[in-house]
This record gives C-alpha cells, structure tokens and sequence, in this order.
C-alpha cells in the first residue's frame, strides 16, 4: 500500500485555474501529467476522461460542489488539490 506523499506549499507541481470552475479545468505541470482523477468529498470516482486533452479536463457535466483533482505526474509523483464547481 503506497503511501501518498504531501508537497510542501512553495513546492507544488502542478497548478490548475480557473478555480471555482464551471466547464474545462486548465492543468498546468512542470512535468507531464500521465492520468487525472477527479473525487467528490464523499471520495467516489466521477466519471471524467483520466487524461488531459490539450492541457484540461472538461467539468461541465458534473454537479456542482467540491471535487478533489488528483494528478499522477511521470515518475510517479501524485499532487492533489480542491476545486469548486460551479
């Protein structure tokens, strides 16, 4: 069982915008960004596309509320972050 790693705030790997969002979410990486899930708070896989298409993720079926983006960055390296959806 891995366990995830917490990067320290002036760290991160990863940014996202806009944030709240209401239709595509903009994934920006220092690295490639191999596989994207997106959780809501009760910790269920929502049903979005595991890969970026051009640098985002399209949101605008899900309900809104807060989800957790989870980012699995070559090497291994996993960042997530909250995001609201509006």
């Amino acid at each position: 069982c891995a366990i995830p790693s917490v990067t320290e705030a002036g760290n991160k790997q990863v940014a996202c915008d806009p944030n709240p969002v209401k239709d595509f979410l903009n994934i920006n990486a220092k690295s490639k960004v191999e596989t994207v899930h997106v959780y809501n708070v009760a910790g269920q896989k929502m049903p979005v596309a595991s890969t970026l298409v051009n640098g985002r993720i399209d949101m605008s079926k899900l309900a809104p509320g807060m989800y957790i983006i989870s980012t699995i960055l070559e090497g291994g390296v996993n960042e997530s972050f909250k995001v609201i959806k509006k």
